[in-house]
């Protein structure tokens, strides 16, 4: 089983590797594009080994710091952050996504993509207060609308809100009715249940 995990660790990790090498080279070129030759940056190959060793940390670590977040990164950096978050590294992923979104110069549309990742690493460590206004904030973006309705669905079920799992289900149920109204459905029948219990105990 482990080593299942560690070769599609692998798996996901040499394309990551192989995109950064690329950038490395291509960042390079355009300072030296009237040399013949291109000088290869040594830490490139040794983040390389570092994933051969089967030494998966370190290498995402020295890949991140190689280049800096830019225009032509952002996408890779929230691979990254991604992986850190399937591997349970929360706080590493959030820090990273983080950083993103110090960057001034940070289109609205990269922004709010940015912005949910950053959501669901939140979610992910269980600060679902913060994941749940990150979410909300994401309701006015036409792209990531639906998304962020299924994220706060997840929230709302998790903390047993029923009054707001409704209502996120209610507007769910305009891309898939079927799914969602007996969903809905379900969340009155908890509510029922709550009053019956509040009433007994009372």
């Amino acid at each position: 089983m482990m080593s299942e995990w560690v070769t599609l660790t692998l798996a996901a990790l040499l394309p990551v590797a192989y995109f950064f090498g690329w950038l490395l080279a291509r960042k390079q070129y355009s300072k030296k594009h009237q040399q013949s030759s291109v000088s290869f940056n040594p830490e490139y190959l040794r983040g390389l080994n570092y994933l051969l060793d089967e030494q998966q940390d370190k290498a995402i670590e020295l890949f991140v710091k190689l280049l800096d977040v830019d225009d032509a990164t952002i996408e890779l950096h929230l691979t990254l952050g991604s992986l850190f978050r399937r591997k349970g590294e929360t706080d590493k992923a959030i820090r990273l996504h983080q950083n993103i979104l110090a960057r001034p110069d940070l289109e609205a549309p990269k922004r709010a993509l940015v912005i949910y990742e950053l959501a669901c690493d939140f979610m992910a460590s269980g600060l679902l207060d913060r994941a749940e206004s990150l979410f909300i904030d994401l309701l006015e973006d036409k792209m990531l609308v639906q998304k962020s309705e299924v994220s706060l669905l997840n929230i709302y079920e998790k903390e047993k809100d029923w009054n707001n799992a409704i209502e996120m289900a209610s507007r769910l149920a305009r891309y898939n009715a079927k799914k969602y109204y007996p969903q809905i459905a379900h969340y009155y029948c908890e509510l029922l249940t709550e009053g019956t219990d509040s009433n007994r105990s009372s």
